[in-house]
């Protein structure tokens, strides 16, 4: 065992995560060997925002790179509530999925599949990209450097999908789309933010909203699902609340239509 002191680690629903030195521990899953390997597959072709896979510790827990730097939120980083700051997350998001296209990940097993079968299988879909899944670097202070994306982390969800589906979630989470809660500035301009979200990530506003409905529909359906069979996260969220704020926030989508 590493005689590095561990860190316990906050946002995690249940289990314990920990940093020993440059690496993060987290307890495997299922899926953590197709995870692995696609963390292995972005390495390889030198996809920058994201954290290596270096197998398990004596503990079985897996072993990733601790990417440094301050969490995109919640609360909002003021950095993504600018213009720079929303075009350097689309371009994150198609230069990742531009690394998995024709990959033979595409047809690879273990997945923690979220996505509908329906669905063509054109990328992995990072499958969760939001604000507290993003580490952001630089920028805090007079003489610092621009801030930037350092990387994206918690990848468990993911798996092959359309483009379109991680891009539905990152308008939702980052223009953002919210219909309540976070605390937004009161002069934030979240028209302009979709019309420019949408030009950047080369999408169809409509085809983006509808997209953005059918992954809250699948949100609520995958929460609901882990509740009735006893996931301790999933019960624990419902519980919170979040898939009843969910069925109001695809209500108050139609507004942007």
């Amino acid at each position: 065992m590493s005689d590095e002191p561990e860190e316990r680690l906050t946002g995690g629903n249940v289990s314990v995560v920990v940093r020993v030195g440059e690496t993060v521990r987290r307890p495997t899953q299922p899926w953590t060997p197709a995870v692995h390997r696609l963390l292995d597959n972005l390495a390889a072709v030198g996809y920058p925002h994201a954290p290596r896979a270096h197998g398990l510790d004596e503990a079985g827990r897996e072993i990733l790179d601790h990417v440094p730097g301050r969490m995109g939120g919640f609360p909002y980083d003021p950095w993504l509530l600018t213009d720079t700051g929303l075009d350097a997350v689309v371009a994150s998001i198609r230069e990742f999925h531009d690394a998995t296209a024709g990959s033979t990940l595409l047809d690879g097993p273990g997945w923690q599949a979220m996505v509908p079968t329906d669905l063509p299988r054109e990328v992995i879909c990072h499958g969760d990209l939001a604000p507290y899944n993003l580490v952001l670097r630089d920028g805090r202070g007079d003489g610092d450097l621009p801030s930037a994306v350092a990387g994206w982390i918690d990848f468990d969800t993911a798996c092959p999908g359309p483009r379109l589906w991680d891009l539905a979630y990152a308008a939702y989470t980052f223009v953002p789309l919210y219909a309540e809660g976070h605390d937004l500035p009161a002069d934030l301009d979240r028209a302009a933010r979709l019309t420019r979200f949408v030009d950047r990530a080369a999408v169809d506003r409509a085809e983006l909203l509808a997209m953005i409905d059918r992954r809250l529909e699948t949100l609520i359906a995958w929460l609901e699902h882990g509740e009735a069979t006893g996931d301790p996260a999933r019960v624990a969220t419902v519980a919170d609340g979040h898939a009843a704020m969910y069925r109001r926030e695809r209500v108050a989508l139609t507004g942007w239509d």
